[in-house]
């Protein structure tokens, strides 16, 4: 298959970023690596899936396919519902070396993958592709997790073991620093759980970080690609403190003022720690290379309409009596029910009409503005939820009529006022190297264009069943004319043979546990 001068892509995903916080920040001065790539290349908005859950979308990032084509829709799948092929099999097959790093659904990752594979944070243990990087697993893991895995807890030994492998692959003192930091003060109790979790998100961010850099430097590969959650998980939590007084006008919650010091700038901080990691990668690369960056989808304070009560999803299912046929899930004001492939009879649109016909027995006011497609049922929740949290505790103590049952609102609603930011349709794409435009604004681009558009970058086909287009628009004209599009049908053959088929991908407690706190399952 005939190559370009192109040397080698880089692919770096910031899950949630969103210009609403870039642009300001580039406008004083904050983000100046950002700012240099951005005039050095060019810039887009990127629009997402109609539903925003982060598993269907990066997949569709990573095959150019709807979630119809390549089967991955929520948090509950698992690699073994996987469809399609994703980039980094096609350039492998190619015959091109891959460095994958905390992608979803990349565990257990590929052990004969030309490379480097290590699995993003739904990861069930420590293997990664090659073993000498599991120590970013083994920190990362519970310690529940961890002494399933290997029957022991977190000990002074296993820090000093993985201190020292991760200073041989690249981890930056400043990082181990860190990483010693949080030690300390986990043992002292000094902090709170907010407060942990942030410390977590960047000690994770810079381990993950100085190592995808290390290897850019030093084992450099044709396709390097690192997602990065942190956007997206620090926004939820912490969003409502950057913006105290709105967050409290739209639902009526107070943030008090020792809060809003504390944890005011944690996003920002955030972004500024993503500028240095951006301007390291990009440090890297030459004049024969491209770099990259997407986020799946924007983010923002929470809607008006959205407030603290969501479905209680797994006792929703039961009710309807679909606990075991389908799965469920919340995304933003949405909430989702799939049924699974294999029970096609049920009869979608009188699910959907009883869900729609689900109301209060006082006053008769239903809950849910309700869609569906061939498997899929969305829920809306109506302006009934744009409410004081006084008024929502109050509603808790209503009774549901649901078909011929009458239910308590509290078992199929809770408040969890904790999660202050959700997604927004937009994101973020931003591109620099040979044969990209200089200091340019693109429109009309979509997550399902970024496979599309490597292909073409790199001479190789298009296939004509990927639902994304190339990006003719953010070349240069010149690259455009000598480079006619190339086309196959179809790079699919059985994606299974990329793992074990007997093995068992199925959610763990310990999963399902840390998704709930981060508000991805109810």
């Amino acid at each position: 298959m005939q190559t370009s001068a192109i040397r080698r892509i880089v692919l770096v995903g910031l899950d949630g970023a969103t210009w609403d916080i870039i642009d300001p920040m580039i406008k004083q001065g904050l983000l100046p690596n950002f700012q240099k790539i951005i005039q050095q290349g060019v810039r887009g908005d990127l629009r997402s899936l109609k539903l925003t859950t982060s598993p269907r979308v990066w997949t569709s990032i990573a095959t150019g396919k709807t979630e119809e084509k390549h089967g991955i829709y929520n948090f509950r799948n698992n690699i073994g519902d996987l469809k399609t092929k994703r980039i980094w099999n096609i350039f492998a097959e190619a015959g091109e070396r891959v460095s994958i790093f905390y992608w979803y659904l990349t565990w257990p990752p590929q052990k004969d993958v030309n490379g480097f594979m290590v699995p993003g944070f739904l990861a069930r243990d420590s293997q990664t592709v090659p073993k000498e990087l599991s120590f970013l697993k083994e920190i990362e893991l519970s310690e529940k997790m961890r002494f399933q895995e290997s029957g022991k807890t977190s000990g002074l030994p296993f820090y000093l073991r993985s201190g020292y492998r991760a200073l041989r692959n690249g981890v930056k003192f400043s990082t181990m620093i860190r990483v010693l930091k949080y030690l300390v003060c986990r043992l002292l109790k000094k902090n709170d759980e907010l407060e942990s979790f942030y410390q977590l998100q960047l000690i994770k961010l810079h381990l993950f970080g100085d190592v995808f850099n290390y290897i850019l430097k030093n084992n450099p590969t044709e396709l390097s690609m690192i997602l990065f959650p942190q956007p997206d998980q620090l926004g939820h939590k912490f969003w409502a403190f950057m913006e105290a007084d709105e967050y409290e006008k739209r639902t009526g919650s107070h943030i008090s003022n020792k809060l809003r010091t504390k944890y005011g700038n944690v996003i920002y901080n955030l972004y500024k720690e993503f500028d240095k990691i951006v301007g390291e990668i990009d440090s890297k690369l030459s004049n024969d290379d491209v770099l990259i960056i997407v986020s799946d989808h924007g983010f923002g304070l929470v809607e008006k309409s959205y407030a603290s009560l969501k479905i209680k999803g797994n006792q929703f299912l039961r009710i309807l009596q679909l606990d075991k046929i389908a799965d469920a899930m919340a995304v933003g004001i949405n909430f989702i029910i799939k049924i699974n492939d294999n029970n096609s009879s049920i009869n979608i649109q009188e699910v959907s009409k009883t869900i729609a016909d689900i109301q209060t027995t006082d006053d008769n006011e239903t809950l849910f503005k309700v869609t569906h497609t061939q498997n899929e049922i969305i829920l809306e929740l109506k302006n009934i939820f744009s409410m004081f949290l006084d008024d929502a505790n109050s509603f808790l103590k209503k009774n549901l009529k649901i078909g011929e049952q009458i239910i308590p609102a509290k078992e199929l609603l809770v408040n969890r006022s904790d999660i202050t930011g959700e997604h927004r349709d937009i994101g973020v794409l931003i591109m620099k190297g040979r044969h990209i435009s200089k200091n340019k604004t693109i429109n009309k681009a979509s997550v399902l264009d970024v496979v599309p558009t490597i292909l073409y970058l790199k001479k190789m086909p298009v296939a004509r069943d990927m639902d994304g287009t190339i990006l003719k628009e953010t070349f240069d004209p010149e690259f455009v004319k000598g480079h006619p599009d190339k086309y196959i049908e179809t790079y699919e053959s059985d994606p299974r043979r990329y793992y074990d088929q007997k093995a068992d991908y199925s959610m763990t407690e310990e999963l399902e546990a840390r998704l709930k706190d981060l508000g991805y399952l109810d």
